[in-house]
């Protein structure tokens, strides 16, 4: 006997669960300057400032950016964290600011790629929600996220706290989808290495999927 089928996913679902991204991701924006600058902030505003020149010096005729000073000048600072969010961080202000100049102010713009992954988080959240036990469960999912105060705060600030929340629905999404349909392993793969890339407490995780592993196996057997 086969694992238990998912409920399907239609493309109104995604279109549920975009929506409410967008409509967060609004919210999030639109309050950004109500919300100060904690202490932890302004590290990671040098650090994704850092970063963010590493990157523009791919761009210079005579590349020095994998030399062992450019690598340490550009992401030694705040080493203790992972660089990929600083990197968003950093990107995301020279893209809107310098580049487009679509953005006046220089908090929201560092901090743009911590709300679309807050945003995002309630279209996974109502995703596994109609995959697990239907519309309604996925709408209540992703409206408990939304109004939890706390995710709210962090949902603002160009911190770790947000996107590696993203990340663990995102493994548990492609997670859920591999132990079904095999060709999704290569996507929770990746989802798990941007997780560790995010933030090191995702490395919980993989021990936690292990546990519903060996559960479905032995419900397997089971049955």
């Amino acid at each position: 006997m086969s694992a238990p089928p998912l409920n399907t996913l239609r493309w109104r679902d995604h279109g549920v669960g975009l929506a409410f991204a967008a409509a967060y991701l609004t919210l999030l924006a639109a309050t950004s300057v109500d919300v100060g600058v904690p202490r932890d902030e302004s590290f990671y505003f040098y650090g994704a400032e850092r970063a963010a020149g590493w990157y523009s010096g791919l761009l210079d005729s005579d590349v020095r950016s994998f030399s062992r000073a450019e690598i340490d000048r550009g992401f030694k600072y705040n080493h203790e964290h992972p660089v990929f969010m600083k990197s968003l961080f950093g990107l995301s202000h020279r893209l809107f600011v310098d580049v487009l100049g679509w953005v006046d102010d220089h908090a929201l713009a560092y901090r743009l790629p911590t709300m679309v992954m807050a945003s995002l988080s309630l279209w996974l959240a109502f995703l596994l929600g109609v995959l697990i036990h239907g519309r309604l469960a996925g709408l209540f999912a992703a409206l408990a996220l939304a109004f939890m105060p706390r995710l709210f705060f962090h949902g603002h600030l160009a911190c770790f706290d947000t996107p590696v929340t993203f990340m663990w629905l995102a493994i548990a999404y492609f997670y859920l989808r591999a132990m079904r349909r095999r060709r999704w392993a290569v996507g929770a793969g990746v989802a798990l290495g941007l997780g560790f890339a995010t933030k090191l407490n995702i490395f919980f995780l993989p021990f936690t999927l292990l546990g519903v592993s060996l559960f479905d196996v032995w419900q397997y057997k089971r049955r």
